[in-house]
């Protein structure tokens, strides 16, 4: 993520500038919003939802498979195409446009239609290491009746001018194939390892194109995949975790209770706190929080803390939640925290799509 952030901040290439500031705001901040009445508690993360940041990528990634997975079960799309065009060393916003293109024509044939009812494709880029020479090329998964390979690769050739390798198959795990799919649209956290001219080369080639889209008689029925950024909740109450452990770590009970629970509840936050402040984290032995606390000391990572399984069901635990935070809340109102100002109704909040720093 940093090499990526770093190649897309250089100052010679004032363009991407705006992307590595977005990326870079990717994940600061985590919040837990409580609606105190409805007893409902809920995490949020700042994203910024880039298809070249490595966390908003895995995540877009799982989501889609989940719904790429129940439209192709649906649609019972049996066959898996993979077209590819000739590698040379045209500038990568060429080959993804000329593939498209090509594709769009190859739809658009009687052949084509004679076979083929819709699908969904996805777009790969990769780049060969030892030739440098990019190479993208279409997974498609489509529905319709058996389509010739020797008639599909001449019909390929034909748009191309010089390109006729095409790989077709029958799917006979629709299920796994799709996630097959969703898997290359989760890959564009491997330009990291490219140089850092081929990075903002893939940056620019891939903007404003769809790396996944549905054709046919699936138009407009597949996942989205624009850059999205989830908007946090705007009628209920935010605790940030930054500064609930900033209080807690000054000894207040009421923000060392409630950040317990919040822990004990959300567990993938309950590691980063105990890293932070394993003194913090309820520990029935002992050992594990000692030993933790000891390599802290010497600068060392802090051992990976295994957190039991709760006795208690997640409503109860939103409900022992929600009373703590209004004793929070109390604390707070009587200026027993000092001069720490962080907690707003949402509705007074400037929220736009990042938590205010």
């Amino acid at each position: 993520r940093a090499v990526t952030i770093n190649a897309l901040a250089d100052p010679d290439h004032p363009e991407h500038a705006k992307t590595a500031r977005r990326m870079a705001a990717c994940g600061h901040g985590a919040s837990f919003f409580i609606d105190s009445d409805k007893e409902q508690v809920r995490p949020w993360i700042s994203r910024c939802g880039h298809r070249l940041c490595p966390f908003c990528s895995n995540a877009r990634s799982a989501s889609t498979s989940a719904d790429l997975i129940e439209l192709m079960v649906e649609h019972q799309a049996k066959r898996m195409i993979i077209l590819t065009l000739r590698s040379h060393d045209l500038p990568l916003h060429d080959q993804v446009k000329q593939l498209l293109y090509c594709f769009k024509k190859l739809r658009a044939r009687t052949t084509w239609k004679n076979h083929i009812t819709g699908g969904v494709y996805v777009l790969e880029i990769t780049r060969n290491p030892e030739s440098g020479l990019w190479h993208p090329h279409l997974h498609i998964l489509v529905r319709g009746s058996y389509y010739p390979h020797a008639e599909l690769s001449k019909q390929w050739r034909s748009i191309t001018g010089d390109s006729n390798v095409v790989w077709l198959t029958a799917v006979k795990d629709i299920e796994g194939a799709a996630a097959e799919l969703a898997k290359y649209i989760g890959k564009p956290q491997r330009v990291a390892d490219l140089p850092p001219a081929q990075i903002r080369e893939y940056a620019t080639a891939t903007k404003s194109v769809r790396m996944v889209q549905t054709f046919g008689d699936l138009h407009n029925r597949g996942p989205r995949d624009e850059d999205q950024t989830e908007e946090p909740p705007r009628n209920t109450e935010r605790v940030r975790l930054s500064t609930l452990l900033h209080i807690a770590r000054s000894g207040h009970n009421e923000a060392i209770i409630l950040l317990t629970w919040l822990c004990r509840r959300y567990k993938v936050f309950g590691r980063y706190v105990f890293h932070e402040a394993p003194q913090l984290v309820p520990d029935p032995g002992g050992y594990d929080r000692a030993q933790a606390a000891l390599a802290m000391l010497r600068g060392e990572p802090a051992p990976r803390y295994s957190f039991a399984e709760d006795e208690l069901t997640e409503e109860q635990i939103d409900h022992k939640i929600c009373q703590a935070f209004m004793c929070y809340k109390a604390q707070l109102e009587q200026g027993t925290f000092g001069n720490v100002h962080w907690y707003h109704p949402t509705e007074t909040e400037n929220i736009d799509g990042y938590i205010r720093r």
